[in-house]
């Protein structure tokens, strides 16, 4: 009962510094930042941050010894012959390789929770690659300095991977190098990086609470938050106290909630399969549970135009549905299928090397829309 107060008092306090928060927005200066507007998930981030570290001047990845040095914290020279920098390639969120070397990059800016034994299938596919285990290196970046238990994301590595496991932050680390690093040595001709760059300094620093224009603001909502707190009066050893135990409080919902947030997102695909089984009695309904970051569930057609599947898809942070390979024995799109799915799959629909098509979705409406577009393709067919 105490526990439950407890987080109510939590619960309600972050609610009125929200409120008070949008309140003091509207009395902010005009800004315009496209990644404000948009939003950046996870996926985002990762692409961004390898976009920048892509850029090449005179055949060599400008951005890249001072991201190794400054946020991953090591002395690593990479072969740029023979240089690969990825976004969500093997499901890793960043990948950088050489002909020698790995670093895995792990993205939680959003404090994502690990899926079960994350970072050990992330090892063992550079290990698959032909990586040796002493020249993988792994970069789990977060939002703010924290310390992070990652033995069981680790599992059987916990132990031989403790000396090549960085844990750094956008916070502080990545905004580091992009102001010290990166933008003091973009040239005067690479205007685009310049504006791309700095909307990505200016985003951060909105995510953190440190744009100068927000100052006064921030001190505000930092005198209210004291107040709300009843430490307005209290010394600062005794506030620093208090803040520390709420933090923990707070810092554990948020893990409990991140974790459960899992549990109840791969129920969802359980019950998902169940009711596809209901629903669609004569088509065949496949679920995949190999790899909990990528569960997919749907339903297969066999048609004389070839075989293909009307699926939703999830990955950490992400739910999708649409029509694909997936399924099928095919390694490839088939053209007949894409003329055929081309017909009634509108414009948000997106092709890639997986998928004829394929949108977002949410897990409230995600069940629907799949429904429907089976049914679409049903009449079809």
């Amino acid at each position: 009962m105490e526990l439950t107060i407890k987080y109510s008092e939590v619960k309600n306090l972050a609610y009125s510094l929200k409120v008070k928060t949008n309140a003091l927005h509207h009395l902010q200066p005009y800004n315009a930042n496209l990644m404000d507007v948009l939003g950046a998930n996870e996926n985002a981030h990762s692409a961004i941050l390898v976009k920048i570290l892509k850029f090449k001047c005179n055949g060599v990845n400008e951005f890249l010894p001072s991201f190794i040095s400054r946020v991953l914290k090591r002395d690593l020279l990479f072969n740029h012959e023979y240089l690969n920098i990825s976004a969500e390639k093997y499901r890793i969120d960043a990948f950088i390789r050489d002909e020698k070397n790995a670093i895995i990059i792990e993205n939680k800016i959003h404090g994502a929770a690990d899926q079960k034994e994350q970072l050990k299938r992330y090892i063992d596919i550079a290990k698959h690659l032909g990586f040796s285990a002493n020249n993988i290196y792994v970069l789990y970046l977060t939002g703010v300095d924290s310390e992070y238990e990652l033995s069981k994301s680790l599992a059987e590595y916990s132990e031989s991977f403790m000396g090549r496991i960085q844990i750094s932050s956008f916070s502080t680390d990545v905004l580091a190098w992009l102001e010290n690093d990166v933008i003091p040595n973009i040239r005067d001709k690479d205007k685009n990086l310049l504006f791309f760059v700095s909307q990505y300094i200016d985003h951060i620093k909105g995510l953190y609470f440190k744009r100068d224009k927000d100052k006064n603001m921030n001190e505000k909502i930092t005198e209210y938050l004291i107040e709300s707190m009843g430490l307005k009066s209290e010394s600062l050893e005794r506030t620093i106290s208090v803040m520390e135990e709420e933090y923990n409080v707070v810092n554990g919902l948020q893990k409990r909630l991140a974790s459960l947030i899992i549990e109840k997102k791969e129920k969802a695909f359980d019950y998902w399969f169940e009711k596809l089984k209901i629903d669609f009695p004569h088509l065949s309904v496949l679920r995949n549970i190999d790899d909990s970051t990528l569960t997919k569930v749907g339903v297969v057609f066999y048609s004389d135009k070839g075989n293909f599947s009307v699926l939703i898809e999830k990955n950490n942070d992400s739910l999708y549905f649409g029509i694909g390979r997936h399924f099928t024995k095919d390694t490839i799109l088939n053209e007949k299928i894409k003329s055929f799915s081309d017909v009634f799959l509108d414009k948000p629909f997106k092709l890639s090397p997986w998928w004829y098509g394929w949108k977002f979705t949410n897990y409230e409406t995600g069940y629907h829309e799949l429904s429907v577009l089976i049914q679409k393709t049903q009449t079809v067919l």
